[in-house]
């Protein structure tokens, strides 16, 4: 049984829609159909009711698509466990290794690659450190950082340096978070103008916020905090809503009790989160900045894979 034919039959569990998925997943109606047919051959029995207005799970359905779950994460889970193992430690690279990051990475991504590289390469003296992205874009010109990893509003197109090097590794939808007690959770979307006279959490300082309701009023703020613990606590507990995005649910560690959580998408021209990669040029030749770069695509990959 595939692994990502099952990714893609979990895409339509939530999307109750062939067409919808086939959008999502890059992929033709034709080939996830023919995915979908594959896996309840194997099965025995059909997984999906057909309709005019898209497809519902059989019961039979219903049942793989919970282990389907569990074997996709369990996959998962394993493929970036590995990735720190699947390289042979090396002497060859020493000196400094400057990292800047944003708060949209710091995550469990974030982590894998750290641990990579650092076990890779223990003769290389390597820091993090966090900032806004105008800073990040400045002191990569001022050479204060080797490189910078960071996420920014989709709709954000900075001019850049001819000596820089810009690399978008991923996309990852707005959505927004709340508690399962909250009347917002049983909506399969929601419009940011429905979100107005709602309580929003918010981290401090969060400029995501300014532009995802850029054009549609101003937000309904209970709380600007800069402790991830009182942000989702605050959320679990009902208290508001919060602004993610689909990379943070997946892997952000203060997401811990899920199952007391729901996450929306969100109807918007521009809400998603685009996460890139940015270094001189004059150092794109260096072995252990070039070492790093290799571990980053390679996490964003099995991202990518296990959409």
């Amino acid at each position: 049984m595939r692994i990502d034919y099952l990714i893609y039959f979990l895409n339509v569990t939530q999307t109750r829609s062939i067409n919808i998925s086939a959008k999502q997943l890059y992929i033709s109606q034709q080939s996830l159909s023919r995915a979908i047919k594959t896996l309840e051959e194997e099965i025995g029995a059909p997984l999906l009711k057909r309709h005019y207005y898209g497809v519902e799970l059989t019961e039979v359905g219903e049942i793989v698509s919970e282990y389907a779950g569990r074997i996709v994460k369990e996959h998962y889970a394993m493929r970036k466990s590995l990735l720190p193992y699947l390289e042979p430690v090396s002497e060859a690279f020493t000196g400094q290794l400057s990292l800047g990051i944003n708060y949209h990475i710091v995550n469990e991504v974030l982590h894998t690659i750290v641990h990579t590289f650092v076990r890779q390469n223990p003769g290389v003296r390597f820091s993090v450190s966090e900032h806004s992205v105008e800073w990040l874009h400045q002191a990569l010109m001022d050479g204060e950082l080797d490189l910078a990893l960071f996420g920014d509003w989709e709709e954000e197109n900075p001019s850049l340096s001819d000596s820089l090097i810009y690399e978008e590794l991923y996309r990852a939808d707005m959505l927004v978070c709340v508690s399962q007690k909250s009347s917002l959770s049983a909506k399969r979307i929601i419009r940011p103008e429905e979100l107005l006279t709602e309580p929003l959490i918010q981290y401090e300082n969060q400029s995501i916020t300014e532009k995802f309701f850029k054009g549609y009023g101003n937000p309904r703020i209970l709380l600007e905090t800069s402790s991830t613990e009182l942000f989702r606590q605050m959320v679990q507990d009902g208290a508001g809503y919060g602004l993610t995005n689909r990379l943070d649910w997946q892997e952000d560690y203060s997401f811990a009790e899920k199952s007391k959580l729901s996450v929306i998408p969100v109807s918007h021209p521009h809400a998603a989160i685009r996460y890139q990669l940015l270094y001189r040029k004059e150092d794109r030749l260096s072995p252990c900045l070039a070492a790093f770069l290799t571990i980053v695509r390679k996490r964003f990959a099995l991202l990518e894979s296990h959409q």
